[in-house]
């Protein structure tokens, strides 16, 4: 099995999804405006009979019967012609009962109907939703397995690993003590190249020494060739090869089965770190990191033979400038990723996080954003480094080394995150656009004090928050924060119509802390239009001119529906579909919205999701479900559409 994973991306010109059922609804538009771009279904899996409710923005409810999983994969929407998709989000998922979906469709101008084609199997993963399930989730969709925030496993395993699923277990190599139990040492003195196996990528078995070569076998790397050959190289500091990896083969991977090929198969040009190969026909691709001018770089080799390899621009790297190493590199298409680390200040010095970078030719690299970022220590600079990959059985998982804040920053950790998708699906930025923005770069500042260790620093407070806002936002955040730190924090929001509709769901955690889910300023500096947040009371309140008005209690762990109207002189409000307030004063004098803002208190936990806008109607305007034809179809339906599998 190849350790650099190539996934293709196929557009299918024959039929591909095979529908037994399907239903057929539309909406009627009864207003001047056009451009509204969304609707919300509310899918139920059982019997009952469709309807819609809710006297603002009316949801529609269709029932599928026991035609559909229980995570509601199995549906997809459709134009009219039947091949066309609809772009479609699933929202909140009652597992087994309900799931709502966000459509994005252009509505046709006042008096005309838009049909939209739903269609649906009992099982099979065959939705293009934008994300998988809002539950749950962490940076980019990853799910945190282990111990605590970090995803901990194991401590002392979490150095250089790499790691592939082979003959249906895990297989990790990794630099560590002499023994399994040495962990009173600096991890930085342990050079032992060590073997481990899991059934489940979670719990693992310490097998021994790999090669029994010490005395010190640092940043390991381990690829099966095509024919069952494993391949390993490792900075190599015996016998004066200071700067040299060293190249193993073994027939089985096995410990004890490991001969040398080279002492000095590679030369780093500096002080040699993390290295990864791969081999595309009969050409070995190589890409290494190594220390220069005290940061970490990482450059590009290839060649015939691993022990003849030619170093592109005589080994200039090809990524550098804020300690970019920890590299694994795997493949979607023509396109190339690379998972490393970085620093999050941009200077080269910890904390560092996993990033991530892409590049069509090996050689011109371009920054796609975080991949998961560190919890922030109090006094010391942690960081996550060395990312390896694994997709098994359509689940991505995520290896990392970790030094957090609940140990000394010189025990490292092992741990895991996981994504409940295929690898190409959560690289693919036409499906999941989530993983491709960080907090800064959509320019998210926190008020001054209310950062990272109570400054204006950003970092792992809370998850991402929404893009800007579109038409239908492919992002939400879970808002997290520790005990004795506020969560303040805004974002530009650019350029929009002069009245707008932002609709949202939000959920609180607990209800005696205050998570202010939504607010809109005319500027940064706390000026405050209109806002709606969970009080500590229990009540829903939002900004009645300054006067705070309860739009009624709330639930814990509950998800909400917001839609907050913005007039030019005045908002409405509604929740879950039904009207609470019209025409509701500003808090302070009107203004075109400026920024998004969002504060919680400490030790509170929050999630926002489906963040999006659409242009301002009247209730007397705003288009409406209308029941075309609920037939459910039991004759099989193939639709021919562009596909991504």
């Amino acid at each position: 099995m190849k350790h650099v994973l190539i996934i293709a991306l196929i557009v299918l010109l024959a039929p591909c999804h095979v529908y037994p059922y399907q239903k057929t609804i539309s909406i009627l538009s009864n207003g001047v405006k056009t451009g509204y771009q969304m609707q919300t279904l509310r899918l139920h899996k059982g019997t009952g009979v469709d309807s819609i409710s809710g006297a603002n923005d009316s949801m529609q409810h269709l029932y599928l019967d026991s035609h559909i999983d229980d995570d509601f994969f199995g549906v997809e929407f459709f134009e009219s012609d039947g091949v066309t998709p609809i772009t479609h989000r699933r929202m909140i998922c009652q597992k087994g009962t309900s799931a709502d979906f966000i459509l994005k469709v252009d509505l046709p101008s006042a008096g005309q109907v838009k049909q939209i084609i739903v269609n649906f199997v009992a099982s099979g993963r065959v939705t293009s939703s934008s994300d998988a399930a809002l539950e749950n989730i962490l940076f980019y969709g990853w799910v945190r397995q282990g111990a605590s925030r970090n995803g901990f496993l194991y401590n002392y395993w979490g150095v250089e690993n790499t790691i592939i699923y082979d003959g249906g277990r895990f297989r990790a190599w990794f630099r560590g003590p002499s023994t399994a139990q040495s962990a009173s040492d600096d991890y930085a003195y342990q050079g032992r190249l060590r073997y481990a196996e899991s059934s489940d990528g979670l719990t693992w078995t310490d097998m021994g020494e790999a090669t029994g070569h010490g005395h010190y076998e640092g940043q390991p790397y381990v690829y099966k060739d095509p024919s069952g050959t494993y391949h390993m190289m490792y900075s190599n500091n015996n016998n004066g090869y200071t700067n040299q990896y060293r190249y193993l083969t073994s027939p089985s991977g096995n410990n004890g089965t490991w001969t040398v090929v080279s002492e000095s198969a590679f030369a780093a040009g500096g002080v040699p770190g993390n290295i990864c190969f791969w081999r595309e026909g009969t050409t070995w691709r190589v890409m290494w990191e190594w220390l220069q001018s005290g940061q970490w770089v990482t450059s590009y080799a290839y060649g015939s033979a691993l022990t003849s390899l030619t170093k592109y621009n005589e080994g200039a790297p090809v990524v550098s400038g804020s300690n970019v190493g920890g590299m694994e590199v795997h493949s979607v298409g023509q396109t190339y990723y690379l998972f490393g680390h970085a620093s999050e200040n941009g200077g080269g010095t910890l904390p560092s996080s996993n990033s991530l970078y892409k590049s069509t030719d090996l050689i011109n690299w371009t920054r796609v954003g975080w991949l998961t970022l560190r919890y922030y220590h109090a006094t010391q600079p942690a960081q996550i480094a060395d990312p390896t990959i694994q997709e098994v059985n359509g689940k991505t998982y995520l290896w990392y080394e970790s030094q957090p804040d609940q140990a000394d920053t010189n025990v490292p950790w092992l741990s895991l995150a996981t994504f409940d998708q295929p690898l190409s699906r959560l690289l693919d930025s036409t499906i999941t656009t989530a993983i491709h923005d960080d907090l800064a770069a959509e320019g998210w500042t926190f008020d001054s004090g209310y950062g990272e260790n109570n400054t204006d620093t950003l970092s792992t407070v809370f998850r991402k928050l929404s893009d800007h806002p579109s038409a239908i936002s492919q992002n939400c955040v879970v808002v997290k924060t520790e005990s004795g730190r506020y969560l303040r924090i805004r974002k530009p929001i650019g350029t929009l119509s002069a009245e707008n509709v932002f609709e949202f769901y939000a959920r609180a955690e607990q209800t005696n802390k205050k998570f202010e889910a939504f607010r809109i300023d005319k500027d940064g500096s706390n000026g405050v239009l209109a806002g709606v947040y969970f009080d500590t009371d229990g009540n829903i309140k939002y900004y009645n001119g300054t006067t705070p008005t309860s739009a009624g209690g709330y639930s814990a762990s509950t998800y909400y529906r917001f839609q907050v109207s913005q007039k030019a002189r005045s908002w409405d409000l509604a929740i879950n579909g039904v009207t609470i307030a019209t025409n509701i004063p500003y808090y302070s004098a009107a203004a075109a919205p400026a920024y998004f803002y969002i504060g919680q208190d400490s030790a509170a936990t929050g999630y926002i999701s489906g963040l999006y806008t659409r242009q301002y109607s009247s209730a007397a305007t705003t288009p409406v479900w209308q029941l075309a034809n609920t037939s459910t179809l039991a004759a099989a339906k193939a639709n021919m559409k562009a596909a991504f599998r």
